[in-house]
């Protein structure tokens, strides 16, 4: 008897990724890109390159890699944790090789303890202990965070992501037009949201955006000309100033290393005229870190990076138009099916009053 495989290839409609060229930039100088690509209708393989620095973005099965490639090397099997962790400690410096070393994890730890919760504090438990025996400054702390983070969601794997509750969604239908810009996700993972905003919101392009390259592999699974997903790092977007008019970002804020960072790329992208949208829901209350079964405490933003969904809004610039609260019904391979409440907020640019009452005090 033979089994069936069914292997699912990625790929991208050549148009869409000239389409791109449109709003798509380099992140480390935010220039221009070039596509190097085949002359296939149908891309899986391929580059974007930067027109300035020369920097090239890998296109691999299909997804575009816009922060540190992220694909994962290989470990060997029946390593102990105490190996794993000098041998990510030795290339501590590196931030390719060491978040490449962490991403492979994921697979590494599910095939060993084959249980997805158990895997997930593991991978958080070794990044810890590298954090506490390099005693490593802030950056590179938030940075390991940063890693382990996207190998837990390689894990994690959602089944049915979180999307825009009723009247956020209705009070977008009423107020953006087309014109104001292109609509984006941050955070994206399998991409529910931003395919639901394609189906009922008429924009030029929607971007998608996760740090999980396995999440946005399956979201582009989801083949649409002008619909394209990439992973990137919502702290430095690939995106260009002013080209948004819609930015959702989704379960995010107690995440992200970095909110404050997170909301000054949200201000350069959007449209500063007041016809553009930012678009913030959580889980509520925030959880900055967790606990894990060994009573590892976890932390995701350091203290001196947190902000509510209001500071965040304000932040970014904008003002609060619509709030709402509710229960997401959240489903992930790791965690089976969840009820988690949720609060989501609406901002838009703020009116003339408003910039005078919030800057000169209403003069």
């Amino acid at each position: 008897m033979y089994k069936k495989v069914l292997i699912v290839f990625t790929v991208i409609r050549k148009a869409t990724l000239e389409k791109s060229l449109n709003y798509l930039v380099c992140p480390s100088d935010k220039a221009d890109l070039r596509l190097n690509i085949g002359n296939s209708d149908l891309i899986s393989e391929g580059e974007f390159q930067c027109n300035e620095c020369g920097r090239t973005y890998e296109i691999k099965d299909g997804v575009p890699y816009f922060f540190e490639k992220g694909n994962g090397s290989e470990w060997k099997d029946n390593l102990t944790d105490n190996t794993i962790i000098e041998d990510i400690a030795e290339t501590i410096s590196d931030k390719d090789i060491t978040w490449s070393k962490i991403i492979a994890l994921s697979p590494l730890f599910l095939n060993n303890v084959k249980d997805r919760r158990k895997a997930i504090d593991k991978i958080f438990g070794i990044v810890g202990k590298i954090i506490r025996l390099c005693d490593v400054n802030s950056e590179t702390e938030a940075y390991l965070t940063q890693a382990a983070i996207a190998a837990r969601y390689d894990i994690e794997v959602y089944k049915g992501t979180f999307k825009l509750p009723e009247e956020a969604l209705s009070y977008l239908k009423n107020n953006y037009r087309k014109r104001q810009g292109i609509i984006v996700e941050g955070a994206c993972a399998t991409g529910d949201c931003l395919l639901e905003l394609e189906e009922t919101l008429d924009s030029r392009f929607y971007i998608g955006l996760d740090i999980s390259g396995t999440m946005v592999r399956k979201a582009q699974q989801n083949i649409k000309e002008n619909v394209l997903f990439v992973q990137g790092d919502v702290t430095s977007l690939p995106l260009k100033r002013n080209s948004a008019g819609i930015y959702v970002l989704n379960n995010l804020f107690d995440r992200v290393v970095d909110p404050p960072k997170t909301c000054e790329e949200a201000d350069l992208i959007l449209r500063s005229a007041k016809q553009s949208f930012l678009v913030l829901s959580n889980c509520d209350p925030l959880q900055f870190g967790y606990t894990t079964e060994k009573g590892d405490k976890i932390i995701f933003v350091p203290e001196n990076k947190q902000l509510t969904l209001e500071e965040g809004l304000e932040k970014a610039g904008f003002n609060r138009r619509v709030m709402e609260q509710g229960m997401w019904q959240i489903e992930t391979a790791a965690y089976g099916r969840e009820a988690l409440p949720y609060k989501c907020l609406v901002g838009s640019r703020p009116t003339l009053d408003e910039f005078c009452l919030r800057n000169i005090g209403g003069i």
